[in-house]
């Protein structure tokens, strides 16, 4: 018979009652005990599946008295690592400004093998700024033989100097391995 509590006098030294692992969600071959203090052995693929990163974010300070030229451009870049990643999928991006001829927000997806924002491996991927978007196992797998080892994803705004602070953040990356 499984245990799945363990109490000395009126205090509770080991509870697994709240647990919610099954097999599947441990790594093959592993060992945990789950809920009903039963030990298993994980048949899951690894111990990871997937990672949220949080917004990326781009912010621009369009104050004429910050700016020296009458253009200006705010890039912020991640860059991930190719190492066993499947797939990814990058939000919507959400802005604080509305686009129009003197501004314009440019989200791109990019396979490289340095941390250089410019050089890429292959085209750029343009991302709907509207909609998810999904990078497949496929475009990784050609990228890695084309000699890459990083995804850039990066948020570009370009604009006119104003008066104005300008947002953009593109909503969750979902990284799956």
């Amino acid at each position: 018979m499984a245990v799945n509590q363990v109490k000395f006098g009126n205090e509770t030294i080991i509870d697994l009652t709240d647990a919610t692992a099954t097999a599947n969600d441990i790594a093959s071959g592993k060992t945990a005990y789950i809920a009903t203090g039963e030990k298993v052995t994980g048949t899951g693929e690894s111990g990871i599946s997937s990672i949220t990163l949080p917004a990326l974010q781009v912010i621009m300070d369009m104050n004429p008295s910050t700016q020296s030229s009458k253009v200006a451009n705010a890039i912020n870049c991640i860059y991930i690592p190719l190492t066993n990643l499947k797939s990814v999928t990058t939000g919507s991006c959400v802005i604080s400004f509305t686009e129009g001829t003197k501004t314009f927000l440019q989200a791109t997806a990019a396979f490289t093998n340095s941390f250089s924002e410019n050089q890429s491996i292959g085209t750029a991927i343009t991302l709907n700024k509207n909609s998810d978007n999904i990078i497949t196992q496929q475009q990784i797998t050609n990228a890695i033989s084309n000699g890459a080892t990083y995804l850039r994803i990066k948020l570009l705004i370009n604009s006119f100097v104003g008066t104005q602070t300008l947002k953009a953040y593109m909503q969750n990356i979902t990284l799956n391995y």
